[in-house]
Parts: C-alpha cells; sequence; structure tokens
C-alpha cells in the first residue's frame, strides 16, 4: 500500500488568520498525484509482470484524500494481493508451473487453464495424462503410445525469486516528481 500523508498545521494556521481555506485545494493536489501513480503503476504492471489479466490489471484501489482528512491512500485489492504479493516483495515461487508450449492448451491470456488447482487437477482434466517425476522433472506427463510420453506442465525449481513488480518504487518516484507540484497547482486553481 502507498500512503501520502501531510502536517501543515502551521500553514493552516495562518491561512485561517487570513481567512482562506485551501484544504479542498490540497486535498485535490493530493488525489491528483496518487491517480498519476496509479496509472504508473497499471504502465508498471503491463512492462514487469508476465502476461497480466484484465482482472489483475484491475487490482488497485484509491482512496481520496477529502478537505478533512488529507491522506490519500493507492492500495491492492485484498483478492488480487494473494498473488501479487511474490512479484512486488519476491521470495519463495515453490509452486511455479510451466506449460510446454507445444504441448499445452493455454487461455487467451497466455495462462495454463485451472493451474490454481494443482497438477493432480490438471491431470486428471487431460486425456491419457498423469503427474509423475520421470528423470528427475516432475510433470503432468500425457501417454502418446505404450512406449512414449511427453511432458505438457512440469514444475520449474529454478522459477525467479527476485521482486518483478517495483511498486513501491514506482509509486515513490512519481510521488516525489509530482506531489508538491500538483499541490501548488490546485492551490492557484482555488485561489483563482
Amino acid at each position: 500500500m502507498i500512503h501520502i500523508e501531510i502536517d501543515a498545521s502551521e500553514v493552516f494556521a495562518v491561512l485561517r488568520r487570513l481567512e482562506v481555506n485551501l484544504k479542498p485545494a490540497v486535498a485535490e493536489g493530493m488525489t491528483r498525484t496518487m491517480r498519476a501513480v496509479e496509472q504508473h503503476e497499471i504502465k508498471a504492471m503491463e512492462d514487469q509482470i508476465d502476461r497480466p489479466t484484465p482482472f489483475t490489471l484491475d487490482s488497485l484501489w484509491l482512496q481520496p484524500a477529502t478537505a478533512s482528512k488529507l491522506e490519500v491512500t493507492l492500495g491492492i485489492k485484498p483478492i488480487a494481493s494473494k498473488y501479487l504479493t511474490r512479484p512486488i516483495l519476491g521470495g519463495d515461487v515453490n509452486n511455479t508451473l510451466v506449460p510446454v508450449l507445444a504441448n499445452e492448451k493455454l487461455n487467451q491470456y497466455g495462462n495454463i487453464v485451472a493451474k490454481r488447482k494443482g497438477m493432480k487437477y490438471l491431470a486428471r482434466h487431460r486425456k491419457k495424462s498423469f503427474v509423475a517425476r520421470i528423470k528427475g522433472t516432475l510433470a503432468v506427463w500425457q501417454r502418446i503410445d505404450r512406449h512414449q510420453v511427453r511432458a505438457l506442465i512440469y514444475k520449474d525449481p529454478d522459477a525467479p525469486r527476485q521482486k518483478r513488480w517495483t511498486f513501491y518504487e514506482t509509486g515513490e518516484k512519481v510521488i516525489q516528481s509530482r506531489v508538491l507540484r500538483d499541490i501548488h497547482t490546485a492551490i492557484k486553481k482555488a485561489l483563482g
């Protein structure tokens, strides 16, 4: 989750004496900055995550700032955070299933259909298929004839464990470059 919070109590005390309320303008500027962060994060997802689905690209939520609460938050929806935590933080991806492209049918996004249900499920729902470790490779195999099998899907023990999506870094960079300018523009607009 990316969060912006500003403590400008001294500035607002001076403005109260001048009878000018700029909190709505500051809130608008903060929200505008976070909307820019959201767009940059979607672009980063497209560039850094392998074949993100529309569901994944629509997984961010934004809570805008208000005049009474000068905080704006950009987060990942809980259902998507279950599978986006590894690309953001890195870590163990022991269960990475890889299709053998010539042998396995993929969905429109290039992903294995029903891979979350596991290898046994995948083997059960394909003709003449079974799960086994053959020559050191754990895979879903399909029997071609009595003496031949071919791999459909295998577990990749060397799957990348590093971060792939620079979520926090992208957000921080956009915030640093835009927040003051967006707040300044909103204040100028409010003052006329």
